[in-house]
């Protein structure tokens, strides 16, 4: 397992073997600048009517701390994790978020990310920002 999820706290409810390398797929690829990470999140990490919800902003380091489920299949997921983002201006903010994850199985039978919302506070990235 990557970076993102080697510490990372699984629900007792069953969630399926392919949501740990998938997850740490999606955060690695979020973090990769090159433009290889286009196509993988497309044809790798999300369904083809796969949506990413957030406020606004760049992030990177990803780091998973925890995940719920909601559903038995475990295909309804609410994750808290950890941030971090260096600025333009080299300033770095840390920080807390989280994210609701609902995946899906394609026609191949792949796990795949349908929704990725995300929440986060703002005001410290806003701050680092002002004060430039």
């Amino acid at each position: 397992m990557g970076y993102s999820i080697e510490n990372t706290a699984w629900p007792a409810a069953a969630v399926p073997a392919e949501t740990g390398p998938l997850l740490d797929l999606l955060f690695s690829t979020l973090d990769d600048p090159t433009e290889s990470a286009g196509p993988t999140l497309a044809d790798k990490v999300f369904a083809t009517d796969g949506q990413l919800i957030a406020a606004g902003g760049t992030a990177s380091g990803a780091d998973v701390k925890r995940v719920y489920t909601h559903d038995a299949k475990g295909e309804d997921l609410m994750i808290i994790g950890h941030i971090d983002m260096t600025l333009k201006n080299q300033k770095v903010v840390l920080g807390g978020f989280t994210a609701r994850i609902v995946l899906s199985r394609n026609i191949k039978d792949e796990l795949r990310i349908k929704s990725y919302e995300v929440w986060a506070d703002t005001a410290p990235m806003s701050n680092a920002l002002q004060s430039s």
